[in-house]
């Protein structure tokens, strides 16, 4: 693993370490992508280090493979029987909280928004650049007005709240993309390299959603929608939207939140130690992005016979929603958060 810190623009290199620190770990989510690392650096405290700097540029590579990118967050140096400087950083994604814009979407989709509006900004700040816009999202009717300033973070999931079962963002590396779900499996393990557990619950599980939304002239209305493919019994959940909203903007919010609502939930901690492509090609766990859909072979599942779990029972497939890498222990910590009954589910989020 090597370590690279750069002054606050990126332009000159000021360290290169393969082995002058430790304690190195990352965390990527989905949506968002690389979130925060942190790792210790031991040295005399009491020295000036030009590479101690907050909102220095920090990159993280496995070989030739960037695995995390962002900003120094925070210094922290101590001292006693040992002494050096805690270096916590957060990914290039935090700068779309640092930005802010007046804008609204009047019947379009948030994808134009992003391609002629956010793009823009990144090239006046130069330190983000666009990667993958897809434009197969939805037109979100009427306005969605965001002034005064709002945040480009707060944009961005707004956006995101319409196309909850279709699309998803993150910042990998210093790029930007929108893109559509995945649909096939990138990763596979075993329980043989992999410990954890699997725990569906009802909790969150709804399959009717009642929701009220206000319109533009303050009136409240009340409406739901259902999942009519359940094989649950009826269990009812409630979500407002107080935002000025058509009653089109409301149901499309309703739907794409009930698709998130109307699988079982499941509270997993997942630690692994080896995975592979699908074709047989090992991915070092450093290396393993979330938003991808891993498979872990050899979990069969009560009330399902081999042939049946992968196809069926899909508690051993699952997307990936965050991924925390260890150095040390040379291994990631995995989340899935909520399970789909089926990988048809998971896949399109229907």
């Amino acid at each position: 693993m090597n370590i690279r810190i750069l002054d606050h623009y990126g332009s000159k290199e000021y360290v290169n370490w393969d082995r002058d620190f430790t304690g190195l770990t990352f965390t990527n989510e989905i949506p968002g992508g690389m979130i925060s690392a942190s790792f210790d650096v031991p040295l005399e405290y009491y020295l000036p280090y030009q590479w101690a700097d907050v909102m220095n540029c920090v990159h993280i590579y496995n070989g030739p493979t960037l695995v995390w990118s962002g900003f120094i967050y925070a210094l922290e140096r101590y001292w006693g029987n040992e002494s050096g400087i805690r270096v916590d950083c957060v990914g290039n994604l935090a700068r779309l909280g640092m930005w802010h814009t007046v804008t609204n979407l009047d019947n379009e989709k948030g994808s134009t928004w992003l391609t002629s509006s956010l793009a823009a900004y990144f090239t006046f700040y130069g330190f983000l650049s666009t990667g993958e816009i897809d434009t197969t999202d939805y037109t979100i009717p009427g306005e969605r007005d965001y002034q005064p300033l709002k945040s480009m973070r707060y944009v961005v999931d707004d956006i995101q709240s319409f196309n909850l079962n279709t699309h998803v963002w993150y910042v990998w590396g210093d790029s930007f993309y929108w893109v559509p779900l995945e649909t096939e499996v990138s990763y596979v393990t075993s329980t043989e390299y992999s410990t954890g557990s699997l725990r569906q619950e009802i909790g969150e599980l709804s399959n009717v959603l009642w929701y009220t939304s206000h319109d533009t002239d303050g009136v409240v209305t009340l409406a739901s929608t259902t999942d009519t493919e359940t094989r649950y019994p009826w269990k009812a959940s409630v979500d407002a939207y107080s935002d000025d909203m058509t009653a089109a903007q409301a149901l499309q919010l309703a739907t794409a939140s009930l698709n998130g609502k109307k699988v079982l939930g499941a509270t997993a901690q997942i630690e692994v130690s080896k995975a592979w492509t699908p074709g047989g090609a090992e991915v070092h766990p450093s290396e393993i992005m979330p938003g991808k859909l891993m498979h872990i072979a050899g979990m069969v599942t009560a009330g399902a016979s081999p042939a049946e779990v992968f196809v069926d029972n899909d508690v051993d497939t699952f997307m990936i929603m965050s991924v925390t890498y260890n150095h040390n222990a040379q291994t990631c910590s995995i989340a899935p958060g909520r399970l789909p009954l089926t990988l048809p589910r998971a896949i399109a989020g229907k």
